[in-house]
């Protein structure tokens, strides 16, 4: 749960998509629960590769963490 939810609120940083999880370390959550999460957000990130360019990985983005601190980083 933890992994399907980090990957989640990286590509949300990079691309500012809506809806970033609300918790980085879920509790309870169910293993058998966790396969179709897993297979929609690596098709999100398959998706995001497949249109990445050059140029967007100079490109330099800036997020708050879960814990209120503010950060620059380049995609690339």
């Amino acid at each position: 749960a933890h992994t399907v939810a980090a990957r989640q609120v990286w590509l949300f940083r990079l691309v500012e998509a809506p809806n970033p999880p609300e918790h980085l370390f879920p509790e309870c959550a169910e293993f058998g629960s966790l396969a179709p999460h897993w297979q929609d957000v690596r098709q999100k990130w398959a998706d995001y590769f497949g249109r990445l360019t050059d140029p967007e990985l100079d490109r330099v983005f800036e997020y708050t963490s879960f814990d209120g601190g503010r950060f620059r980083n380049r995609i690339g």
